[in-house]
């Protein structure tokens, strides 16, 4: 503050403390459905699905071994989303894909 001795400090937050995961739904008429759940902190983060309902089947992970990850994902390797809502921990600096089940596509 001009004149006062003091001076303004301005706190700025990273893209990840204002969004700290991203979920992208893919869908269309050919195809497969895909989610895509992105972690952008270093600590994991709670989600709370309620949409789209369905079984959900791991495809990729970050932390997969064959990524120079951990091996220790986090994700279970089927994912079930159900209306009344799901809690999923997304892990922290993580991406993974999940497709859903050939059985439950839409026609």
């Amino acid at each position: 503050m001009a004149g006062t001795g003091q001076s303004a400090r301005l706190t700025l937050k990273t893209v990840a403390d204002l969004i700290p995961r991203i979920v992208l739904h893919r869908w269309s008429n050919t195809g497969d459905q895909a989610l895509l759940l992105l972690g952008l902190k270093k600590t994991p983060v709670v989600c709370l699905f309620t949409a789209p309902v369905g079984v959900w089947q791991r495809r990729l992970s970050s932390r997969a071994e064959e990524f120079a990850g951990s091996g220790a994902d986090g994700l279970p390797p089927q994912l079930a989303i159900q209306a009344q809502g799901t809690s999923v921990t997304v892990p922290g600096y993580s991406a993974t894909v999940y497709i859903l089940s050939e059985q439950q596509s839409p026609e």
